[in-house]
C-alpha cells in the first residue's frame, strides 16, 4: 500500500468504516489531519487503490479484501485497518508501520540506507519514470505543486538485477 499510494506512514490512519470497495478499486476517506492537509480542508483526503486485473496475486485490492476478511474476528469494534499481529491485536501506530516497511525493504534486499519514508520517493519516482501523468502522481501523494515532487522526491531509477530478483523472490514467497 505504501508503494502504490506514495503516502507517508500515515496509512496507519486508514479505517475500514471509511472505505469503499468497488470492482475497480478501493477508496479510503481520511478525515484526520495529515501532514499535507491544509487546515481549512473540510473534505479530508482520499487514498485510492485500483484493482490490478492482470494478476490478482499482486493486486492490492484483492489482498485488502482478504486481509479484512481474515482480521474481522480480531477487529471487534475497532475500525482501524492495520492491526498488530501480536495479541491482543490492537491498532498499530505510525512507528509500527514504519518498522514493518523497513523490515520489508530489508527482506527484499534493499540497502539499509533506505528507510520507510523512502517508499514515498520510490513510488512517485517510479510512476514518473513510467510516464504516469504528473497530476496523477501529485494527487496520489497529496501534493499541490509539481515543484515538491521535482525538488524532493523525483529520484533516478536504478535498475539492478539483484534488486529485481530479490523483489521477485519476496513476492513469490508471499
Amino acid at each position: 500500500m505504501a508503494l502504490l499510494s506514495a503516502q507517508r506512514c500515515q496509512t496507519y490512519l486508514l479505517r475500514v468504516d471509511k472505505m469503499i470497495i468497488k470492482a475497480d478499486g478501493a477508496i479510503f476517506y481520511v478525515n484526520d489531519l495529515l501532514k499535507h492537509t491544509k487546515p481549512n480542508n473540510k473534505k479530508g483526503s482520499r487514498i485510492i487503490f485500483k484493482t490490478f486485473a492482470p494478476d490478482s496475486k499482486v493486486c492490492v485490492v484483492t489482498t485488502l479484501k482478504e486481509y479484512i476478511k481474515r482480521t474481522a474476528t480480531l477487529r471487534g469494534v475497532n475500525n482501524q485497518l492495520l492491526l498488530s499481529y501480536i495479541k491482543p491485536y490492537n491498532p498499530v501506530s505510525k512507528d509500527t508501520v514504519s518498522r514493518w516497511l523497513k523490515e520489508f525493504l530489508h527482506e527484499s534486499g534493499v540497502d539499509a540506507l533506505f528507510k520507510a519514508h523512502s517508499t514515498r520517493a520510490a513510488a512517485s519516482s517510479a510512476a514518473g519514470h513510467m510516464s504516469v501523468p504528473i497530476n496523477e502522481i501529485m494527487a496520489a501523494a497529496g501534493w499541490n505543486s509539481e515543484k515538491t515532487f521535482r525538488d524532493y522526491y523525483k529520484k533516478p531509477i536504478l535498475h539492478t538485477m539483484s534488486m529485481e530478483n530479490s523483489l521477485s523472490k519476496t513476492f513469490e514467497n508471499m
